[in-house]
């Protein structure tokens, strides 16, 4: 009897969600996990592609952190641009640095404007 009560207690407890590890499927905490999308036109030949890499996981108490690398690639597969950003995961929200999100090779392009950009993180539910 004991032992079918602790094997009932051990089977409920593993199928309760472990949170903070991954709050997000769409913003893995896994570092090395990489998702890559491919752009196709109508007639089903590439247009481009971006990968994403998480490079780099930070656990703090509830919090993790990561950096993510993206890649993007042109219809020929030649290296288009890369940029990385930051994000966290507390609870059962995300939340993206908009800082990050504005890379050296994107502000080049308008090194001849004069800009100021400002705001808040980005969080997602």
């Amino acid at each position: 009897m004991k032992l079918k009560l602790l094997f009932i207690g051990l089977t409920l407890l593993l199928g309760l969600p472990v949170t903070g590890q991954n709050c997000s499927k769409y913003y893995p905490m896994e570092e090395g996990t990489t998702l890559e999308y491919t752009s196709y036109n109508g007639k089903g030949k590439t247009q481009g592609s971006v990968s994403y890499t998480v490079t780099n996981v930070i656990d703090e108490g509830s919090t993790s952190s990561a950096t993510m690398v993206m890649k993007y690639m042109d219809e020929k597969g030649n290296e288009a641009f890369t940029s990385e950003f930051t994000y966290s995961c507390a609870g059962n929200t995300v939340t993206i640095d908009y800082e990050s999100l504005m890379s050296n090779q994107m502000l080049e392009q308008f090194s001849d404007m004069e800009m100021e950009v400002s705001g808040t993180d980005i969080e997602l539910p």
